[in-house]
């Protein structure tokens, strides 16, 4: 019997393939994917709707859905495509899964101890992703991306991950945005590591997360930060169906049955 992970994940759409140009073996077809972010969210939305009809209206007030990254850098991130090998897609998966399992284990402890016991999944989850950025494609160039996109990808796709799937306060430092800040404050040591383009282009990142977490009221004590979808003991439900879905949908991209992410779609006939 399948139970459904409590993690909900994007889904990879198989978009076509493409070759490298200046490599000896550029006659070799990689295959191009991108990020499908609507399944997810809709799950999420219907999760934090559910929650705001259990509780009252001026609770609920204090709770905004805030969804997307601030600015430019949503339509960025929704126009990333990656060029992954089969190498590449089998490491991805086995992160995936390991780090979604982990998730999903019941630990009778205190909050501390918990938290502590997270540490592995949320590694194997980052890791997907920073796997997923090393194959970020540049369709002008034909080749892996170099730009400052590249820098600061991991960034952007680890804090969307997680908003509505953690608390508030650990969005930044989940996706190490808070690391990334303390390097900015050492113009001196952060330029050297990059171009002036990747500090701009990282500073005005920064900034722009910032500004949307500080413009969100604060959410009340006692006011659960990430919606129904935690149990009594603070972890993530397992199994919950998902309001609203299909009879027979668990609401997650799944492949063969055991992998929440990234599930492939076969790109559309003309």
């Amino acid at each position: 019997m399948f139970t459904i992970p409590s993690l909900k994940f994007p889904q990879l759409i198989h978009i076509g393939s493409t070759k490298f140009s200046g490599q000896r073996n550029s006659q070799k077809e990689t295959s191009l994917y991108r990020l499908d972010w609507s399944y997810r969210d809709e799950i999420l939305k219907k999760n934090d709707d559910r929650w705001r009809d259990g509780t009252s209206k001026r609770l609920s007030d204090f709770h905004p859905f805030i969804i997307t990254l601030p600015g430019i850098w949503e339509s960025r991130l929704q126009s990333m495509k990656f060029a992954i090998t089969d190498k590449y897609m089998q490491e991805i998966k086995r992160c995936v899964d390991l780090g979604a399992k982990e998730w999903d284990i019941r630990r009778p402890f205190d909050t501390d101890v918990r938290e502590m016991c997270l540490i592995p999944a949320k590694a194997f989850i980052e890791v997907a992703f920073k796997l997923l950025v090393d194959c970020l494609y540049d369709s002008e160039d034909h080749y892996y991306d170099r730009t400052p996109l590249r820098r600061i990808g991991k960034h952007m796709l680890i804090y969307r991950f997680w908003h509505h799937q953690t608390g508030g306060g650990l969005l930044k430092s989940n996706a190490e945005i808070d690391k990334l800040e303390k390097m900015l404050l050492d113009n001196d040591r952060y330029v050297r590591m990059w171009d002036k383009e990747h500090f701009e282009w990282a500073t005005r990142f920064v900034s722009d997360i910032n500004n949307q977490e500080s413009a969100m009221e604060p959410i009340p004590d006692g006011v659960p930060e990430t919606g129904p979808s935690l149990g009594l003991d603070g972890l993530p439900e397992k199994g919950d169906a998902n309001p609203g879905l299909p009879e027979g949908e668990a609401g997650l991209p799944i492949i063969e049955n055991t992998i929440p992410m990234p599930r492939v779609k076969p790109p559309k006939k003309d």
